[in-house]
């Protein structure tokens, strides 16, 4: 019987999920990390404790599942987005993260949305804020020059994940555009955000559309094993994040972004149907129906119950679907 993984790496934890074929969960983990909170305002994290992390909840889901390693057809994710480091040239950390919490970037935010605050939120349907990467960036290039001019890259959890399971460093558009760096219309990074920031594209990841299939397990950093977090074998990694309908657009009748407002929890959803779809290598891939769900999942949303949850957060008319 093939399986799948799904992995939920959040803001406190990672949840790792096994499922099958129907969407049962055969077995599950959760694994907890620290926040660490500066003087200044900032809440930061290790980049290598969501990996550490990802490792032992993975284990510990397939070893509580009776899942075999061969059995794993993917593996898909779901994270918390707008939590950046730098990167060097060999991977290293340059910085802790600055996560989506970080508050020392008013000033940058401030100047940010005085500028271009209209067009960085026309551009990524995201309104201009400390926490969020243009601002943070921006901050880091004023308070650490030495540092914003040594990285090669400037990671964020997804691409983090990716890149030590695959070698990889690969995003999803949802997850750019919650950087306020990713034109959402172009589809594109945006030349002129960047410019405002002093940073160039080749810095920050590839961006493919969600549920794209971008690599498998054994060719990430490290043998094959200790990146699949399992013990033999490789197996698809899909670049599945938070996917919505016309992002940047806002719900008739309510106040809320439909790239970051309702039902964007960041960890689950309904979980229905995953469906496998064969590939030449006899090995299957996980189809992303509808909305990702719970752990970075595909799914099959079904639509009553989600137009009763958007109507219960204010949602009507021909937007709440």
């Amino acid at each position: 019987m093939q399986t799948v993984i799904g992995l939920d790496v959040g803001t406190t934890g990672t949840k790792a999920a096994v499922c099958d074929p129907q969407g049962r969960v055969l077995g599950k983990a959760y694994c907890e990390y620290d926040l660490h909170f500066t003087g200044d305002g900032g809440v930061e994290q290790n980049a290598a404790d969501w990996i550490g992390a990802v490792r032992t909840a993975v284990r510990e889901a397939v070893a509580a599942s009776g899942a075999t390693p061969d059995s794993i057809a993917a593996i898909s994710l779901s994270t918390q987005g707008g939590s950046v480091w730098a990167r060097g040239e060999h991977g290293e950390a340059l910085t802790p993260v600055m996560t989506w919490m970080d508050g020392r970037a008013h000033a940058e935010a401030d100047d940010l949305r005085m500028l271009a605050g209209e067009r960085l939120y026309r551009a990524s349907g995201w309104q201009v804020g400390a926490g969020f990467d243009a601002a943070k960036l921006l901050w880091l290039r004023r308070n650490r020059p030495e540092v914003f001019e040594k990285a090669v890259g400037f990671d964020t959890t997804l691409e983090t994940v990716n890149r030590y399971l695959t070698g990889k460093s690969v995003t999803d558009p949802t997850n750019a555009a919650i950087r306020i760096l990713y034109n959402i219309r172009e589809r594109r990074y945006d030349p002129e955000i960047l410019s405002l920031l002093g940073l160039d594209a080749g810095r920050l990841p590839e961006v493919v559309p969600t549920g794209t299939v971008i690599g498998s397990c054994g060719a990430g950093v490290g043998t094959p094993g200790q990146c699949a977090c399992l013990q033999r074998g490789t197996r698809p990694v899909l670049c599945v994040a938070r996917r919505r309908r016309d992002p940047g657009r806002r719900c008739s009748g309510c106040n809320r972004n439909r790239l970051g407002g309702v039902g964007n929890n960041g960890s689950a959803d309904l979980f229905r149907k995953p469906h496998f779809a064969g590939n030449p290598s006899g090995r299957g891939t996980l189809r992303s129906n509808g909305i990702v769900g719970l752990c970075g999942v595909g799914t099959e949303m079904v639509q009553k119950s989600r137009r009763k949850r958007l109507r219960n957060a204010g949602c009507r008319g021909r937007d709440a679907p």
